[in-house]
């Protein structure tokens, strides 16, 4: 069973500015022994179909993002209004990842 983890991102005054989503593969809250681009392209996936108003509300969505979606521009499907993409930090910044961020 997989699960998409909801954590708040607050403000200095501590109200909610976004919701980083998180893939869990189960109710511990860890995302141990899996592949974080196949976690994170099953959170990307999961998030489209639930849909992001039902996860965040009226706030934005950090979402990590494997460099495959960034490069076929997945990331296009969302609003650029309501989602932040995460780059994975094992993400390597060719010449390719840094021209579908521009």
């Amino acid at each position: 069973m997989e699960f998409i983890a909801r954590q708040p991102i607050l403000t200095r005054e501590r109200s909610v500015y976004a919701y980083e989503l998180l893939f869990r593969s189960g109710i511990q809250n860890s995302c141990e022994g899996i592949n974080l681009d196949q976690a994170s392209a099953s959170m990307f996936v999961t998030s489209f179909m639930i849909g992001l108003h039902r996860l965040t509300g009226r706030h934005r969505a950090f979402i990590n993002c494997p460099k495959d979606f960034l490069l076929q521009n997945y990331v296009s499907l969302f609003p650029r209004d309501l989602v932040v993409v995460e780059l994975l930090e094992t993400m390597e910044p060719d010449k390719d990842v840094v021209e579908a961020c521009r």
